[in-house]
Formats: structure tokens, sequence, C-alpha cells
């Protein structure tokens, strides 16, 4: 007969309760996707943002930086930066322009939404600029 050690069992049944997937937080319209990859233990949400659409689609930006979009927070109904990596103008105004992404791309970006109860990115188009939400994780 068989007897196992308990340190192989721990390992077991760690094994087994780290294999149970968690839903994923994910958000998508008719233009794009947004998805929570990962959440780091400094509070950091690392996303992805999918152009879903059949034309490049527009993005708030960190102007001159990597195509990041800037990430917004949105918590009891007020909206607010919540980037990991934040670029400002010695006034402090908040470096953001319009970027493109094409068809079928994808765009990784950092969020630290703190208390937040959702993290989004301002997608831009002529009279039909809108957030996508993701919940925080």
């Amino acid at each position: 007969m068989l007897r196992a050690s308990p340190f192989l069992t721990l390992i077991v049944l760690c094994g087994c309760a780290s294999a149970v997937p968690r839903a994923a937080a994910v958000a998508s319209s008719e233009r794009a996707s947004l998805r929570v990859l990962s959440t780091s233990a400094q509070q950091v949400v690392t996303l992805r943002l999918k152009n879903e659409s059949k034309a490049a689609l527009a993005y708030a930006h960190w102007f001159g930086q990597d195509p990041s979009p800037v990430p917004y927070c949105r918590s009891a109904g007020e909206i607010r930066i919540c980037s990991a990596d934040a670029y400002v103008e010695l006034d402090g105004e908040a470096w953001i322009h319009e970027i493109y992404i094409q068809p079928g791309r994808t765009v990784k970006f950092r969020a630290a939404p703190g208390s937040a109860e959702q993290i989004g990115v301002h997608l831009l188009s002529p009279g039909k600029d809108s957030y996508l939400w993701v919940d925080v994780p």
C-alpha cells in the first residue's frame, strides 16, 4: 500500500486549488474589447485593448510614448486617470492625444486602480466618444 507524505499531499492540494479557473474580467463593444490579464501584489492591473472592428480605432494615448492607452478609473460616478505610468507637462497637465490601433491588433497597458470599481479606456471618434469599462478584479 502506498502512503503519501504530508508534504506531497499539500503540493497536490495546492496545485488543485490553484488550477480552478477564475472568471476573466472582460468588456466588449462593437468597436473594441478590454480584458484584465493580471493583477500584481502592488495592485497594478495589466489589461489588453483589442480593436474588434474592421476600421482603425482611435483611443486616448500618452503623447510621445509607447501605444499604451491612458487608463481611466471610475468610482461612485467620478472618472479619473489611474495609470501606473503617468506622463505630465511642467504645469501638471496630462500629455494625452489620439492614436490609432489597426483592426484585430492589441495593445497592453497598466493601471493602478486603488479603490476604483472599474478601469476603462477612452475610445475616440467623431460624435461617438465613449469609454469601455471593465470591473476591477
